[in-house]
């Protein structure tokens, strides 16, 4: 009896000095945090920087990293910061030992104007971005009711591919709330297209042209017509 009652003693004694040891291990671990004894010595920062501004960038997350060491930064703190900054589409940020931080950032690339006054990406996402009035005057213009830019992203690709054979581009989309298409090209012409079958009315007005409007470039052309259209010089 006097054994068992022994070996018990010992073994609550190692009990309680593991979970004194780890006590102390855990407090010596957030003090030498507190210290800030590894801490960020090195931020790079990696992308084209076209458009977002790398200086804001820079002033943005020097708190943010100062505040924490290379353990303790909260890289998802920083990386949603990061993402609210205009022009930014996406960006990483990861440690590398032994007390350097890389922030890889991507921009993202317009493809039109969205309504005047913002910016249309590839996925048919809207964003605004500080330097709009700097981008290509290029980029054709989409004019449309929130909520409709995927489809109007879609039948903008399907007419860009139909007017490439006459060396033709849109300047401007429009799709109005009765769902009626409209579309300037580049050289001035503006085509009604309607709300149904706009690709097949695309298509007559693409059959004719270069017997038609080739020499002499219409103001308007109405396609609205199963079996013509309307033109105003």
């Amino acid at each position: 009896m006097f054994q068992q009652g022994l070996t018990k003693l010992r073994i609550l004694l190692l009990f309680l000095s593991v979970i004194v040891i780890a006590g102390i291990i855990t407090f010596g671990v957030f003090q030498l945090r507190g210290l800030r004894i590894f801490p960020i010595e090195t931020v790079s920062f990696q992308g084209d920087f076209q458009f977002v501004d790398k200086g804001e960038l820079q002033t943005l997350v020097k708190p943010l990293l100062s505040q924490s060491d290379f353990f303790t930064v909260d890289l998802k703190t920083v990386q949603s910061e990061i993402q609210k900054l205009p022009w930014v589409a996406q960006s990483e940020v990861k440690r590398v030992w032994p007390d350097q931080v890389i922030i890889n950032v991507s921009e993202e690339q317009p493809i039109a104007y969205w309504n005047q006054d913002r910016l249309l990406n590839a996925y048919g996402e809207v964003f605004a971005g500080d330097s709009a009035l700097t981008i290509s005057k290029d980029l054709p213009q989409f004019l449309g009711q929130r909520g409709s830019m995927i489809k109007m992203l879609d039948q903008y690709q399907r007419i860009k591919v139909m007017l490439q054979p006459l060396d033709l581009k849109i300047k401007v989309i429009a799709l109005d709330l009765s769902g009626a298409w409209q579309i300037e090209l580049d050289n001035g012409m503006k085509l009604q297209l309607g709300q149904k079958q706009i690709l097949t009315s695309l298509q007559h007005f693409v059959k004719v042209y270069h017997k038609v409007f080739k020499a002499r470039l219409a103001k308007r052309v109405d396609l609205r017509y199963d079996h013509g259209m309307a033109v105003e010089w």
